[in-house]
């Protein structure tokens, strides 16, 4: 075994730079910043409560867990985990805590439905897969998606989300642009049925 030293590394977060640049960004209230895991090491609770303070509406964590954290904080904005709900528990939770659980397949259309509160709507995110090819329901499952939430009058569909898969290489610009072609699509169909659905499209 070869014996060798770790540079110790600090990094120091400047909470008024980080409100500052979210300024930059838009207007708060459309941009939902996505904080998991532990807001990519800068402090789950600490950014979450800056971005607050600078005006976001919304959230997007990792987990269930992330999501309860913030919840346990007194943070009440929509928050949506992206990893969706792994769980019973993790569904259980998502609803008693309102917060937004990710629909990925329509197994999860029933999981979820089976956890809806007696006394509002439980409030859900649709994942469309428009080219990433990891995770969502395709254009062709729409149909069967919509007769499914239709079917489910307990739950609301508050967001539509996808995810692009090669924003950041300028060679993939025309897959970029069927992506987004595609989620608008998409959107406009979901949009149909739920016309108070947002849209979420983005990468990392």
């Amino acid at each position: 075994m070869s014996a060798y030293t770790v540079t110790p590394s600090r990094c120091h977060i400047d909470l008024a730079a980080l409100r500052r640049n979210f300024f930059r960004l838009g207007n708060p209230a459309s941009i939902m910043p996505v904080i998991k895991s532990d807001a990519y090491g800068h402090g789950l609770l600490p950014v979450a409560r800056a971005l607050d303070q600078a005006g976001a509406r919304r959230f997007a964590v990792g987990t269930v867990d992330e999501g309860m954290a913030l919840r346990e904080a007194g943070l009440g904005q929509r928050i949506v985990p992206l990893l969706g709900a792994v769980s019973p528990q993790d569904w259980r939770t998502a609803a008693a805590l309102d917060l937004t659980p990710l629909l990925t397949d329509f197994e999860d259309i029933e999981k979820a439905a089976a956890c809806c509160p007696a006394n509002r709507p439980l409030h859900v995110a649709v994942k469309c897969e428009t080219g990433m090819n990891r995770l969502g329901f395709s254009a062709e499952d729409l149909p069967a998606l919509l007769e499914s939430l239709r079917r489910c009058p307990h739950m609301t569909p508050v967001l539509a989300l996808s995810h692009l898969s090669c924003a950041d290489m300028p060679e993939e610009a025309a897959y970029t642009q069927a992506q987004i072609r595609l989620f608008a699509d998409m959107c406009a169909t979901l949009r149909e049925a739920f016309p108070d659905m947002a849209r979420s499209l983005g990468n990392s």
